[in-house]
């Protein structure tokens, strides 16, 4: 899948081995794929196709045994340590179907978190953090512990600590697998509309509700992209 003008990320036979000799597993096998600067793009297959592995190479936690990832044109894996912090950081923003948030911290606690991490000051971090809250009418939940709140709470609070550092690029990996009908539409109307002025990437293997949001689809099977 290729795109007619030049994209976010650009993926030139990526192949993913673990293990060795007889042992070998070979999870993505030459992937070439490129991806917009905006828009929603899902990427569905079943369990074990490859999906987290091809996850886990965009946001630099895992390399490619071979081939070359790009984010706008520069090779991910050439980055200096300095660089893909910042990468990590403040450029990618994940959203995870458990919410990874933290039981003993408020909602505005966990929030923040991203930007002190990243190095900017508790005043400010509050002050992002606030804005977001309210931009998504969620101030009621500011100074609730994590812990009381619903699935759908957790998930959108989650969603603005992914949005605390003002990402290019949001990952969102089964953003939906722990909700209800209704919170899963909740979530996904708001990931549209920030696919509007962002690269949102959904793995999910919802197909029935991401066929509705989606703009631009890839389905991985046995390691490779199949359609």
């Amino acid at each position: 899948m290729s795109f007619p003008y030049k994209g976010m990320y650009r993926l030139v036979n990526v192949s993913k081995t673990y293990g060795k000799g007889n042992s070998a597993v070979n999870v993505l096998k030459s992937v070439s794929l490129s991806f917009p600067r905006v828009g929603l793009v899902s990427i569905l297959g079943k369990s074990g196709s490859g999906k987290s592995t091809l996850l886990n190479i965009i946001t630099g936690i895992d390399s490619p045994t071979n081939g070359k990832i790009y984010f706008l044109d520069k090779d991910l894996n050439r980055f200096k340590s300095k660089d893909k912090k910042i990468y990590q950081n403040q450029i990618i923003g994940v959203l995870f179907q458990h919410f990874n948030l933290f039981n003993d911290l408020t909602c505005l606690e966990n929030v923040m978190l991203p930007s002190l991490v990243n190095g900017v000051n508790k005043l400010e971090s509050k002050k992002r953090a606030i804005e977001l809250f309210n931009q998504y009418h969620l101030e009621k939940l500011i100074h609730q512990k994590y812990e009381t709140l619903s699935g759908g709470e957790k998930q959108r609070v989650a969603l603005l600590r992914a949005l605390i550092n003002k990402p290019q690029v949001i990952i969102a990996d089964e953003p939906t697998g722990a909700l209800d009908s209704q919170n899963s539409i909740l979530i996904m109307n708001e990931l549209k509309s920030l696919s509007k002025d962002h690269l949102v990437i959904v793995v999910t293997h919802n197909e029935s509700l991401i066929k509705q949001y989606e703009d631009y689809r890839i389905y991985i099977e046995n390691g490779k992209v199949s359609k």
